[in-house]
């Protein structure tokens, strides 16, 4: 049976005229997302010029502009997102433009409010570069923005604020916390994937005390410049879950962890009724952890793609930040694996898997210490084995070597060359250009020294005088005629860049939480440039290789109107759906 949707998630809820006027007022008073000192690195509000602002105003290009602008009653140049100290930069000419604008789409102001207009002409609101896993460039801000200014209004009125966080769900990451990086947020993605579908802010539960079991209070280990009585602690060390998924609500204090964590065994989309004592309201909780919301998923995703709601649709991928015209969009779609990529891209767009202030600092200094700069052009690849090797992995290798001559019992290696990941970029390619074609190529692994074995041969059996190997093992191979690889790998690359020991099973002999928080950082930076990186190699056999996937997704004008940034599968399955799908 189809889920209903009746009211409007609550991030997207409209405001009145007067709530309207009221936000306005608050606009340079917006809660923070942190108390902490790191609350700089998201809520920047200060307008030194009008650039910014005049770009998104009158951004008219691409899918940035959409014709949808407010009602007459609460028109306002703070609706723009343009703040009353910054009017002096309007010249003359930027007053005529949007004068003109008004007047032609005068009829469409009328049936959209004022938070459509900021959602539709906003820009970029300055996330760090390293922030955010895709470009900050890519992501809408104006999502996250609206979010927290109906936050903001709500939390000054304490009955309508309840009111919308009073059918939440609460997803609790730790049962997934000896999981790699992949796999937790995956899972979390999941969690966001079905919370929206079933119209409900969510919030994460961390375990507190005799709960948690990890030292420093979470799997991502201890960053060593700052008090961890002033950071979160479990997965939310790592990633900032974002105002538009959680709405400003608050757990309910009707149970503790250990009570709330006894609803997860199986998934109710019903959910449980309790009443909070701190408000004497009831609340209707979902609570989900890892395999039972990945059972879930899996049983409704048929339903999820399905076109027999068409309000339902509409409002999922307006909870995922969707306009009013891209929801539409999606509504309309026939094919069920390009609405997945939709949806997909709707998450990405709106921000999700954004990291904490201190995650994206430590992530930054790492890779200043890689002879690669992440914004310049570069292409990458996942080179995948460990643990992988001796279960998903396994029946493509074997596939790969039978189809060469072999069996599985005398394979020469048990797992697939590197080389074969270089013959992505192919020979053909070489004869539709002139000359040489120079690729700065990032390569992330768990088997970094055998890599590098395997190109030090490859340069070995060139006898062009093209390969070289120079100082410091900064190598040059030419392969396949044309293609010039200069490879790069991460500063720890002697070391393994999972969590724990050998795929997260088996803890590594004298670990602390520093050093697990230094292979944190190596892996996110690793994670970072890939996701990042021009062209993609590698694939969809481990959660990398899916999470990569949707992180490289990016909505389009044009029809599928989602498109995957060049992604090439070097062996193994060559294509996924959602999350966990």
């Amino acid at each position: 049976m189809g889920v209903r949707f009746f009211t409007l998630h609550p991030a997207l809820q409209p405001p009145s005229s007067s709530q309207a006027s009221i936000l306005r007022q608050q606009q340079h008073h917006k809660m923070p997302r942190h108390s902490s000192k790191y609350a700089s690195a998201y809520d920047n509000d200060d307008i030194s010029t009008l650039s910014s602002n005049t770009i998104g105003t009158f951004n008219i290009y691409s899918r940035r502009f959409r014709s949808k602008i407010f009602h007459e009653d609460v028109f306002s140049i703070h609706s723009l997102g343009i703040k009353s100290t910054s009017l002096k930069y309007i010249t003359a000419v930027s007053i005529a433009v949007l004068t003109t604008i008004y007047m032609t789409f005068s009829d469409s102001f009328l049936k959209l409010s004022a938070y459509e207009l900021s959602r539709s002409l906003d820009i970029s609101q300055g996330y760090s570069d390293y922030t955010t896993l895709q470009n900050p460039q890519d992501v809408d801000s104006s999502v996250d923005r609206r979010a927290d200014e109906i936050a903001s209004y709500y939390a000054s009125h304490p009955s309508e604020y309840n009111k919308r966080c009073d059918n939440i769900m609460i997803y609790m990451p730790n049962s997934f916390a000896f999981h790699g990086h992949g796999s937790q947020m995956n899972t979390y993605l999941m969690a966001v994937l079905v919370s929206t579908y079933l119209d409900r802010p969510l919030l994460l539960l961390e375990p507190e005390g005799v709960w948690n079991k990890y030292e420093g209070g979470s799997q991502f280990g201890c960053p060593t410049d700052v008090s961890l009585d002033e950071i979160p602690t479990g997965f939310s060390r790592l990633i900032d879950h974002p105002i538009w998924l959680h709405n400003g609500c608050s757990i309910p204090k009707c149970h503790d962890y250990g009570v709330w964590s006894q609803m997860t065994t199986k998934f109710n989309p019903r959910g449980h009724f309790c009443k909070d004592p701190t408000t004497s309201r009831e609340v209707n909780a979902i609570v989900a952890r890892g395999s039972p919301l990945r059972g879930y998923m899996r049983e409704i995703s048929n339903e999820m793609m399905s076109n027999k709601n068409p309000e339902g649709s509409l409002r999922w991928a307006m909870n995922l930040g969707a306009s009013r015209e891209e929801a539409q969009r999606f509504v309309e779609m026939k094919s069920g694996k390009d609405k997945w990529d939709y949806v997909v891209s709707l998450m990405v767009n709106s921000g999700v898997l954004r990291l904490q202030p201190w995650i994206a600092k430590d992530v930054q200094h790492f890779l200043q210490n890689v002879d690669l700069p992440i914004d310049s052009v570069f292409d990458a690849i996942h080179v995948r084995r460990g643990d992988k090797l001796e279960s998903e992995s396994r029946g493509p290798v074997v596939d790969y070597w039978v189809q060469r001559g072999y069996t599985e019992q005398n394979m020469p290696l048990n797992f697939i060359p590197f080389s074969y990941y270089l013959a992505q970029w192919t020979e053909e390619s070489c004869q539709h250009h002139d000359g040489i074609m120079e690729h700065h190529v990032y390569v992330a692994t768990d088997d970094p020294i055998v890599v590098k074995q395997e190109i030090d041969r490859l340069i070995a059996e060139d006898k062009s005088t093209s390969s070289q190997a120079l100082g410091n093992w900064a190598p040059t191979l030419l392969y396949n005629g044309c293609h010039q690889f200069m490879f790069h790998f991460n500063p720890t690359q002697e070391k393994s860049f999972h969590l724990g020991g050998d795929g997260e099973k088996y803890p590594i002999e004298g670990d602390n939480c520093s050093a697990r928080y230094h292979r944190n950082i190596a892996s996110m930076a690793d994670f970072m440039m890939l996701a990042r990186s021009r062209t993609f190699v590698g694939e969809y056999n481990s959660n990398w290789g899916k999470l990569l996937r949707v992180m490289r997704m990016r909505l389009t004008d044009v029809e599928p109107f989602s498109t995957l940034l060049d992604t090439r599968i070097a062996w193994g399955r060559d294509g996924v759906a959602g999350p966990g799908l």
